[in-house]
């Protein structure tokens, strides 16, 4: 196939303005880093292999159906060949039109993928040899063709006789490629009667093989007889009625209250008993089946929760352990709004394919790069196209199936390996309370604005004003009857234990949290006083009692550091634990008559004592948890002013069109001896002009003489030269 002479992409692109220049720009955001510094190089990268690979993975299924048929087209190509190829390619007559192909045309110019020139459009190399040599499954059209026979039409009716055997060979290679090849070449077989007949070509014998080709029009012509279904410009319709708003609304700020509690939860086990990670990074079977039942939830969600503190920067990992951030601390203190804005922005944003986390050889946290994964090629595009789509759709119920196909329409790149699994990411979405009774909640808007700020503030009318009070009841429980106050839930989390989560939190009073409480330095009066306040019942006479018998028996033994001392005042409790094998173990010597000390952490002691059945408390309370800096993975980099990149590179045309042009014009006035105004830089920097006449030009400068001057400019601080009246 044979192209006529054509301009450059640069050359098409040197035509447009800036804000032309811009919206390309910001359709391939890949152009702008860095920043080209002329046209000639913008045009070079936007011709790359890797660049029209981006560009085309963002294409939908109609577009990039029409440039596909475009390759198969000799240049120039235009919108009418390519809508009846189009057509033809699939079988059907008059579903493509040269109206919506032109837009097609218009939109893959404003890529750069094609651009206008003369007579039609030029469609370059690099972007016809990602379709392969066979574009559309079709054969180079022939030579020569005259009009659009043999090009974009059908041939000839196929012989009605055609026996089986050759019909099926031709079948065969009519969807693609229409090339197939032979070891031996006989005319007597199937193959060598349709080269005989005309309806196959012998292109060519290569040693030991023999290569064969349908043509086009017989594609074509078999392709009429079995229509198959053509790419519709817009993708079909995937809404269902939804349930009640009001319903539907509740449920989801019911399911993102929930995911917040969860998220809570699992930062106060983690904090508490840190995990030990793997060699690849990941968290164990064992260790998540046991967070899992801790904070009450299956492994599977147990499993997102986890990579979700992860990307939100909640939890990092450090020295082989699970630590909690500094923005842990942060996002404990926010308003529940900003701390569900949080969540849902790391989900929306993450790069990881969390559903498959916690299945067969998958560990939450766990390196991508030591599993064998098959998940989608880009899981953050895949939930940013997802929430676009319900975002513009609160109140209405989603097809599954149906969204799933919207979504390969829309971006085929993401169907390449099956559909789309879109199931997984509404089960996501409806954990985050973007969706509820298969139906788009209220809550979906926000999730397509920018930061973690604007969807908290958008956001915050959704969700209940926390409360401020208990009620404690006489079974050693407490009910939140809404989200707390976070100064109040600081609290409750150690005095108690978070017995449920969701609209309402129920806490439950445990003899393990009463002394967690004396840990921190709390009395027993003070832990009473604090739940009388803040209660909207009495404190119940069975939390007096479990309050005080706790407290009866803390402190009766003491411990330090030296790494450790322990102090005792029951001679006979020193006797009990000297006479425990773990002692030995853990260093324990007795320097006085109720002293110990032992050569392990106090941690590790307290653990020890509590198992003997005794009751230590921790010289100088509970030490302050530890923290880790918390990584950035929510925060993108700052998107390139794209504005102003296209108008740099307009100016740097300009000027380097005028470069070229101020020389030509001062030698055409020095010719013609005419008077000219010459816009220069002065030795001081400042601009001027002066009206006068070119005497002379010489090693890249030129004098000039007028009225009242006399100049001598180097050409490089000319900045214009425009005629004026002759002398």
């Amino acid at each position: 196939m044979t192209s006529p002479s054509a301009p450059t992409l640069a050359e098409s692109l040197r035509r447009r303005d800036a804000e032309w220049i811009a919206t390309l720009l910001e359709a391939r955001p890949d152009l702008t880093s860095p920043a080209p510094h002329d046209f000639g190089e913008l045009g070079a990268r936007a011709l790359t292999r890797s660049s029209i690979r981006r560009c085309l993975d963002h294409l939908d299924a109609w577009h990039l159906a029409v440039l596909e048929t475009a390759c198969a087209l000799p240049e120039p190509v235009d919108p009418t060949a390519t809508a009846r190829l189009l057509n033809s390619a699939h079988g059907h007559t008059g579903r493509a039109d040269k109206t919506r192909t032109l837009a097609a045309f218009t939109h893959l110019t404003r890529l750069a993928l094609i651009w206008p020139s003369g007579d039609g459009w030029r469609v370059p190399l690099p972007v016809r040899e990602e379709f392969g040599p066979h574009p559309c499954g079709l054969a180079e059209a022939p030579q020569d063709a005259t009009g659009d026979n043999g090009t974009t039409e059908p041939g000839d009716s196929l012989p009605q006789d055609l026996p089986t055997a050759e019909r099926a060979v031709l079948e065969r290679l009519a969807q693609g490629p229409p090339v197939g090849s032979l070891k031996t070449f006989d005319e007597s077989t199937p193959v060598g009667r349709l080269v005989a007949a005309g309806l196959l070509r012998h292109v060519r014998a290569d040693t030991g093989a023999h290569t064969v080709e349908l043509p086009r029009p017989v594609a074509l012509a078999l392709r009429a007889a079995r229509p198959t279904t053509p790419v519709a410009p817009v993708p079909a319709d995937f809404t269902v009625p939804g349930r009640g708003t009001g319903l539907v609304d509740q449920s989801g700020a019911g399911a993102a209250l929930e995911i917040v509690g969860d998220i809570e939860g699992l930062l106060d086990e983690l904090e508490s008993a840190p995990v030990e990670l793997l060699r690849d990074g990941g968290i164990g079977v064992r260790d998540l089946g046991r967070l899992a039942r801790r904070i009450g939830r299956d492994t599977t969600r147990t499993g997102f929760l986890l990579e979700l503190a992860l990307w939100a920067g909640l939890t990092a990992s450090r020295a082989g352990h699970t630590h909690l951030t500094t923005a842990a601390d942060t996002w404990f203190a926010a308003d529940l709004a900003t701390r569900w804005a949080t969540l849902s922005v790391a989900w929306r944003g993450s790069s990881r394919w969390w559903p498959s986390t916690g299945h067969a050889g998958r560990h939450p946290w766990a390196d991508p790069a030591t599993v064998d994964q098959n998940e989608p090629p880009d899981p953050s595009g895949l939930r940013r196209l997802t929430l676009d789509l319900l975002a513009s759709r609160p109140g209405l119920g989603i097809d599954a199936t149906a969204l799933g196909t919207s979504i390969a329409h829309r971006r085929p790149a993401f169907a390449r390996q099956g559909p789309p699994p879109v199931e997984d990411v509404l089960l996501e979405a409806g954990w985050l309370g973007i969706m509820a009774l298969d139906t788009v909640t209220a809550l979906a808007p926000f999730t397509v604005l920018d930061d973690v700020t604007t969807v908290a503030e958008a956001a915050r009318s959704r969700f209940p004003e926390p409360v401020g009070e208990l009620i404690v009841q006489a079974d050693l429980t407490a009910i939140a009857p809404g989200p707390l106050r976070h100064d109040l839930a600081v609290v409750a989390r150690r005095i108690a234990e978070v017995e449920s989560r969701g609209g309402a939190t129920v806490f439950r009073f445990t003899r393990a949290s009463v002394q967690r409480a004396l840990d921190d330095g709390w009395s027993a009066s003070e832990l009473i006083a604090w739940v009388s306040e803040h209660s909207s019942t009495e404190v119940p006479q069975p939390l007096h009692y479990l309050i005080s018998d706790v407290s009866r028996r803390h402190g009766q033994i003491r411990l330090g550091t030296t790494s450790c001392w322990i102090t005792m005042d029951d001679p006979a409790h020193l006797t009990l634990a000297l006479a425990d094998a773990g002692a030995a173990a853990l260093g324990v010597t007795r320097i006085a008559e109720t002293v110990l000390v032992a050569d392990a952490e106090p941690d590790d002691v307290v653990a020890w004592l509590r198992g003997l059945g005794l009751s230590p408390s921790a010289a100088g309370g509970r030490p302050a948890p530890r923290r880790v800096s918390a990584p950035n993975t929510t925060e993108r980099p700052p998107r390139p002013d794209t504005h102003a990149i296209a108008e740099l590179i307009v100016r740097r045309a300009r000027a380097a069109k005028a470069s070229r042009e101020i020389p030509l014009m001062l030698r055409r006035a020095l010719e013609a001896g005419e008077l000219i105004d010459v816009g220069y830089v002065a030795s001081d920097g400042t601009r001027r002009h002066a009206q006068a006449v070119p005497i002379r030009m010489s090693d890249g400068s030129v004098h000039l003489v007028g009225p009242d001057t006399r100049l001598s400019l180097p050409l490089a601080r000319i900045l214009q030269v425009n005629p004026t009246a002759s002398r």
